[in-house]
């Protein structure tokens, strides 16, 4: 009988270890700037993935959407001013972040990207406006780029919000 009880004890402090180890984890994950922007795209591909059936229904049935232009507008949430960061369109250069923010007509399948090559330091992007048939991006959309990158943003999708 007392062989059963220690190996009771043993199975929960094993347990008791095992879940110590992952909640220090787990702590070490959230508090990783790396792992939160993996997390973030995981959350966004599953939303996504999630909402594709119910873009390929609005595009049947919106076909005069494809070629109607839309704005969106990004901003710079870490600095006030950064005149050689800047927003691409389709590898165009659009505007620069000069004022803090820039405002871009697009339509449908255009390729947002932002070109930080000349610029060292870690920045923060928020989507600030964005037309109701852009499906996406949301508006609060938050981007961290670092220094010195060309980062895509993501493709212009056009569609009804259901």
């Amino acid at each position: 009988m007392l062989n059963f009880f220690e190996k009771v004890g043993r199975f929960f402090v094993n347990l008791m270890i095992v879940g110590l180890i992952l909640l220090v984890s787990i702590q070490i994950i959230i508090g990783n700037e790396e792992y939160q922007n993996r997390l973030q795209m995981a959350e966004n591909f599953i939303k996504s993935y999630f909402q594709q059936p119910i873009q390929e229904v609005t595009r049947v049935t919106q076909h005069e959407s494809e070629h109607k232009l839309e704005i969106i507008e990004v901003s710079l949430i870490s600095k006030a001013s950064i005149p050689e960061v800047w927003l691409m369109k389709n590898g165009e250069r659009m505007g620069n972040f000069a004022d803090g923010k820039v405002r871009v007509e697009v339509s449908e399948g255009d390729l947002l990207t932002i070109d930080s090559r000349e610029y060292t330091n870690t920045l923060w992007f928020k989507i600030t406006f964005i037309s109701d048939d852009i499906i996406s991006f949301q508006q609060g959309n938050q981007f961290r780029i670092s220094g010195e990158e060309l980062k895509n943003l993501g493709v212009i999708r056009i569609g009804d919000k259901l």
